[in-house]
């Protein structure tokens, strides 16, 4: 079970790396939030996947929570800055 879990481990951290480079050579800004998107949710299987192989899933559980946090905020801020704020 270990293997099966490195091997997907490893995969995820190949496309996570496919998000970086977008990140860095997104055309558009909206690349690069989706990007920032992949990789947070990215960031957070990598930690669980850990925890699991590590047999600490308590811990990276909390870990895993902040970077849902921070990929589910980067976008909202993203959106409220390019869309000019509240305007009313």
């Amino acid at each position: 079970m270990n293997g099966f879990l490195l091997a997907v481990a490893l995969v995820i951290a190949a496309i996570t790396v496919a998000g970086i480079y977008r990140i860095a050579a997104g055309p558009r800004l909206y690349d690069r939030v989706l990007a920032s998107s992949l990789v947070a949710i990215n960031a957070l299987l990598l930690l669980l996947l850990v925890g699991f192989l590590l047999d600490r899933v308590d811990m990276f559980v909390d870990l895993a929570v902040a970077f849902a946090l921070l990929g589910f905020l980067v976008p909202l801020a993203t959106g409220r800055v390019v869309g000019g704020g509240d305007e009313r």
